[in-house]
């Protein structure tokens, strides 16, 4: 990689662990101190994978840091060697406060609240012995609390609770090596489809497992546990322990996962007593005027809600090629210095707002939701649905320039107080009866985006070679077919083998699959112009005022300050 040309070695023992950290998680040979994380093609998902793996070796990190210290260099200046974090090891039972998102959840009372999963299907490098994997299961299900999760609704309010451990795994070993193709694939979907429908919110199960032994091809693992107990964090949390759990056993080894992080008990805790604090009260006034004044998303027929679920709905798929995926990850922010979703809503804002023919649109944008709010947590590698739903309003100036609309959106998005996670708070935890009631008031957005990082195969901290690969969600019906859309246009993006896939959903009986094809390939091409702008040769290093925390200056201020600098030169 192009970086590899100007590597500079660690030169201590902090350095190092912290490099072979950086190398293990972002799939590289070696990373140099002075390597920028971003640069890299870091992203919020990964650095969480980074501060667990420092956790796991005794270095307390936080995203914070990450985020503000960028190289191994810096970084290593910072860190400190003793986790100030002390998590209960053993199994955790009991009451479990709901959280934010699964009150956004409850809240849209889905016919089929236990039918509301996300599943994911592995190729196996080799084929698994099933007794060593439901062993490695089971000690998942110890481990990992939030499998263990139970809800009980009482006249549509709802609780949880976790399960004492000592359940045996829900899974099925089929063999279909005989069968022919055709035959093959109906029975796998056949099966699939009855384990989606058959998890149970009151008595377990929450996960499923579903081995598919094959001829001729790599055998298959699917993994189904419904989405209130699992995020895009906690897949590559429990995949990684899995392949350990497998390892161990099947070479007559103690089971022994990593330590485990702060309980989603105590997050939720937390977060309850947080939601009625002063310093969550302060960021209301923000979220008031962010959704404020922004008008109503284009259709093409009238809005009917019943015309708004999964049985109805429709997708698209675009893709970046290899290529221009790569700069977005690694170019940009070395240039502008970038995250990924700077670059990926700059665009959608463009796309939108030329298409809705208004200066702003506000979307609902998806985080991982594992927020620095709280000194003596960590949730690293803490399993359970933590993402966070708020509204971000995209401003396209009139006349404003491509450049010009990424520092803008850049910036708007450094402002978001604690990556959003306020919003969810204040709207279902606080007890703050009018304020509750003026965010329901205010606008609400019709467009979801998220950006899931990317999928590929955990990596190995013990050296040893990776069980699965050719990581993909399934294509099974996840979500019974009469689930209610939050939303009316969806938009999912993750990378995976290299390529930004962008998957917009949408009703038809809304919008006409024409101008949901048409948006996605303006979009497709709006993300090759930013990308065409960073390969042009008169490209200079772009700064904004995010980039310098401790001034407080314009854009206009930076950019005549900086012209200085460098006439001094």
């Amino acid at each position: 990689q192009e970086h590899a040309q100007s590597y500079v070695a660690p030169y201590n023992t902090l350095q190092e662990t912290l490099a072979t950290i950086w190398a293990e998680v972002l799939h590289l040979k070696q990373v140099g101190i002075q390597d920028n994380f971003f640069a890299l093609g870091g992203d919020s998902i990964l650095s969480i994978q980074i501060i667990g793996r420092a956790s796991q070796l005794g270095l307390h990190l936080t995203p914070k840091q990450l985020f503000q210290y960028q190289t191994i260099e810096q970084l290593s200046q910072v860190v400190e060697y003793a986790s100030t974090v002390h998590a209960q090891q053993g199994p955790i039972t009991g009451p479990v406060a709901i959280t934010p998102i699964q009150r956004w959840f409850f809240v849209q009372r889905q016919l089929h609240p236990a039918y509301w999963n996300q599943s994911l299907c592995v190729s196996l490098e080799q084929p698994l012995d099933p007794y060593y994997l439901q062993e490695a299961l089971a000690a998942l299900l110890e481990h990992h609390d939030a499998l263990r999760l139970r809800f009980t609704s009482d006249e549509g309010t709802w609780q949880q609770t976790n399960a004492a451990p000592g359940e045996a795994p829900a899974f099925e070993y089929i063999d279909l090596s005989t069968l022919a193709a055709q035959e093959l694939q109906r029975t796998m979907r056949e099966s699939e489809a009855h384990a989606q429908a058959t998890l149970d919110l009151q008595h377990g199960p929450l996960l499923k497992a579903l081995y598919f032994h094959l001829k001729g091809q790599p055998d298959q693992l699917l993994l189904i546990i419904h989405h209130l107990a699992v995020d895009g964090v906690s897949w590559r949390v429990l995949l990684e322990d899995l392949q350990v759990a497998y390892l161990q056993g099947s070479q007559h080894e103690q089971l022994q996962l990593p330590r485990k992080t702060t309980s989603l008990q105590e997050w939720a805790a937390r977060l309850e007593s947080y939601a009625q604090s002063e310093q969550a009260l302060r960021d209301a006034e923000y979220w008031l005027e962010e959704t404020s004044g922004t008008e109503a998303l284009l259709i093409d027929q009238p809005y009917v809600p019943e015309q708004n679920t999964l049985e109805h709905s429709e997708h698209i798929e675009v893709t970046l090629p290899a290529l221009e995926t790569r700069i977005v990850l690694e170019t940009l922010p070395e240039v502008y210095h970038t995250q990924i979703n700077d670059v990926l809503l700059t665009a959608l804002a463009q796309v939108l707002t030329q298409w809705n023919m208004t200066e702003d649109v506000l979307i609902d944008l998806e985080g991982h939701g594992r927020e620095d709010l709280f000194a003596e947590v960590d949730l690293s590698r803490t399993v359970g649905w933590f993402t966070s739903i708020f509204p971000v309003k995209l401003t396209v100036k009139s006349g404003a320039s491509v450049l010009e609309t990424l520092k803008g959106i850049k910036e708007h998005l450094r402002l978001v107080p604690h990556h959003g996670i306020g919003y969810g708070i204040l709207r279902y935890l606080s007890h703050n009866e009018a304020l509750i009631a003026a965010l329901k008031r205010r606008s609400q957005p019709q467009v979801v985006f998220n950006y899931l990082g990317q999928l590929d195969a955990p990596a190995t901290s013990t050296g040893a070679a990776a069980l699965f690969t050719d990581l993909r969600a399934s294509d099974g019906p996840a979500l019974h077919k009469e689930s209610k859309r939050h939303h009316l246009i969806e938009i999912n993006s993750l990378i995976q083998a290299g390529q930004l896939h962008i998957r917009w959903e949408f009703s038809p009986g809304i919008h006409h699959r024409e101008t949901i094809e048409n948006l996605a390939h303006a979009y497709l091409q709006a993300l090759q112009t930013i990308v065409a702008l960073a390969q042009s040769p008169q490209t200079e290093v772009i700064y904004t005022p995010s980039d310098f925390p401790d001034l407080e200056v314009s854009q206009e201020e930076l950019d005549s300050l900086l012209s200085e600098i460098d006439l001094s030169e």
